[in-house]
């Protein structure tokens, strides 16, 4: 396996606690008419208040009328800034849970550090997600530095992706057909 592969196993599951932790129901709980309401809005806050078809360009691999059965109605619930505050909330909460008396650990001090060192210099161009994300102010507790540099990461890749797929004339719904013939995510993404 290459090391960017390598690279995203392990950050991968670091990022993607925001999407599955139980915690995140607080979204629900915040009048998002469930989990992919919120995913729409909490991924694409940092884009700001944006016409559904921008995100859909920008996540490249869903159906539009996905993203616009989402947006731009999560805004009326929560404002992006609310949101991106949610989410850190959210993250912060499921994070102390899972990590316990290691919270405070010289090793996560360290790996925050390094995080955040992987991050820096990452291209921006062409990558829309990315540079949004990128333009945010970063957490402060270690915890939470990990994980913003993990998102960070994420969205680079997932822009890389999209640019990729472009390339290849490859369009979302069909980047889904063919995860979906290979074996990875699910035949209702496709739909």
């Amino acid at each position: 396996m290459d090391a960017a592969r390598q690279l995203s196993k392990t950050f991968e599951p670091y990022h993607a606690i925001a999407y599955y932790c139980p915690e995140v129901a607080a979204f629900t709980d915040a009048g998002f008419r469930g989990w992919w309401h919120a995913y729409f809005a909490y991924r694409s806050a940092p884009l700001g208040v944006v016409p559904a078809p921008v995100v859909a360009a920008a996540f490249y691999n869903f159906a539009p009328r996905m993203v616009a059965r989402a947006l731009p109605g999560a805004w009326s619930i929560l404002a992006p800034e609310d949101v991106l505050a949610l989410r850190l909330e959210v993250v912060d909460r499921a994070l102390r849970r899972v990590l316990g008396e290691r919270i405070g650990d010289n090793a996560l001090v360290r790996a925050a550090r390094l995080a955040r060192r992987a991050v820096e210099g990452c291209e921006v161009a062409g990558r829309p997600l990315y540079a949004a994300h990128d333009a945010r102010p970063w957490p402060e507790d270690p915890h939470l530095v990990v994980w913003w540099a993990c998102t960070l990461l994420r969205e680079h890749r997932g822009d890389g992706h999209g640019v990729a797929l472009a390339a290849a004339e490859v369009d979302g719904a069909a980047c889904h057909v063919l995860m979906v013939a290979h074996g990875h995510g699910r035949a209702s993404w496709a739909a």
